[in-house]
Order: structure tokens, then C-alpha cells, then sequence
């Protein structure tokens, strides 16, 4: 499948950059190499600066150097739109294509879902949005720090949803809004709570928040080995898919 003549994509991976921000990034060429003090592999890893980012072994190198400084392993994260860098990774002795991910879009129509009263949504992640998350994707204490304060600065307006049952927060999620469209990020369920809907009913409420804060669309990634949420999100409309996405990481030497 060939992305690079969809001018969609290029606006997606912006939107999607600007909802899971990394706090820490270096220009090296058409490349930003992000860090930072959590897990997340989006956020430690050099990423496209433009559309036509071009990829040689000086700024390989370059950014070889920026993540040795720090004390972190070479990661590079390539979008499909991008059709020469693969074959330099592979000269310069990166490893296999891993974590391969879909970039999906969905028009955000006019109807309205209407308002759940066992959903609430938040300018900011709430104590319960962050304890469900600590809980769906474990954390240490530092790393569970840096991502609420990184959370809690996004740029851009966004919607933190959780939905309660019996005063427990069951399934978590939120959405950023950028240029007239917003990116989903971190859905997730309580393995206890699963299979119930909760999910389907979360994203509606945010797709909701977005049409009543005038974006004309919304975006997700997913990887593609997860079935089941490809599957959910495809009954809620995000059947367009705009790229994909792989990371390179650097062999041991």
C-alpha cells in the first residue's frame, strides 16, 4: 500500500505528535529525536520532522550520538511515507522492522452522541484517570510522575474521559484536538470489565467532545497485531487508514 501521495497522512503523524508529546526533543537534520524519563517507545525515539525527511548515514551518526549522551539505545521510529530510510537503517546495521502500527481516520459527522451520565470528562487526567492508567499499563513511581506531569501540559485542548461504575473507574481514555481534528490516545478497560462495551461507549463520548469543539475528524494508531481493538474501532468508523509505522533499533555493536 503506497501513503506518500495521501496528503492526509502527513497531517495525522502531526496531530498524533502533538497528543503524545515527549517532553525532551533535539533537531538533527529532518529528524527530532525525542527522550524522555517513561517507557513509551513514541517518545524515546527519532522521528520525521517533515514529509520528505531524508535519512544518511552522517545524521544516523548525529543521532547515534544525541542518544549516547543520555545513556539511551538508538531508536528510530519510520512511517511508511518515508521510502529511502529503511534502506539506510539497514546499511548502517539497524535490526528488523518491529512494533509495526496503523494510522486510522474517521469523519466526525454531525450527530451527536448523547451525554452518559456514568462518563465524565476532564480538561486534565483526574486522580482515577491516573490510577486506572497505572494500573492498565504499570509504571514506577518515577516514570508514573513524569507521564501525569507530561499529561497534564498537553498544548493542545483536550478531553480526559473516564467512565465509573459503583464509583470505580472502569475504562479510561482521552483525546487532543489539533487543526480541526483529534487523536485518540490510551484508551484502556480493567481486564476485569472487558467485553462489556466500555470501551465502544468511551470513545463515543470523546468522538462526541470532538464534534461539539468543531473538528471535522479524528485519528488513532493501533498496532496492528491487536485484533480487537482494530476491530472496535473499524464498527465505530475509523476504516481509513492513512500510513503505518515500524521502529528500527540499533544492534548491539
Amino acid at each position: 500500500m503506497t501513503h506518500s501521495t495521501d496528503p492526509m497522512a502527513w497531517r495525522a503523524e502531526c496531530a498524533c505528535a502533538a497528543a503524545w508529546p515527549s517532553m525532551r526533543c533535539h533537531r538533527v537534520g529532518d529528524w527530532l529525536v525525542h527522550h524522555s524519563d517513561e517507557p513509551s517507545r513514541r517518545i524515546n525515539a527519532a522521528s520525521p520532522a517533515r514529509p520528505d525527511a531524508r535519512l544518511d548515514r552522517a545524521t544516523i551518526e548525529q543521532v547515534r550520538a544525541v542518544y549516547a549522551g543520555i545513556g539511551q539505545p538508538t531508536l528510530f521510529r519510520v512511517p511508511s511515507f518515508l521510502h529511502q530510510a529503511d534502506q539506510a537503517l539497514d546499511g548502517a546495521g539497524f535490526g528488523a522492522a518491529e512494533g509495526e502500527t496503523r494510522t486510522l481516520f474517521a469523519p466526525l459527522e454531525a450527530a451527536s452522541s448523547p451525554p452518559r451520565p456514568d462518563i465524565t470528562l476532564h480538561s486534565a487526567p483526574s486522580r482515577e484517570w491516573l490510577m486506572l492508567r497505572h494500573r492498565t499499563t504499570p509504571r514506577d513511581e518515577p516514570q508514573r510522575a513524569a507521564e501525569a506531569a507530561r499529561l497534564s501540559a498537553l498544548a493542545h485542548p483536550a478531553a480526559f474521559a473516564t467512565l465509573t461504575l459503583g464509583g470505580e473507574a472502569v475504562s479510561i481514555g482521552y483525546a487532543a484536538q489539533r487543526e480541526g481534528w483529534i487523536v485518540l490516545e490510551a484508551i484502556a478497560t480493567d481486564p476485569a470489565y472487558r467485553g462489556r462495551g466500555h470501551a465502544r461507549g468511551l470513545v463515543g463520548a470523546l468522538l462526541a467532545w470532538g464534534r461539539q469543539v468543531g473538528a471535522a475528524g479524528a485519528c488513532l494508531q493501533v498496532l496492528c497485531d491487536n485484533k480487537a481493538a482494530a476491530r472496535l474501532y473499524a464498527q465505530m468508523g475509523f476504516d481509513r487508514e492513512l500510513y503505518r509505522y515500524h521502529y528500527r533499533s540499533e544492534l548491539v555493536r
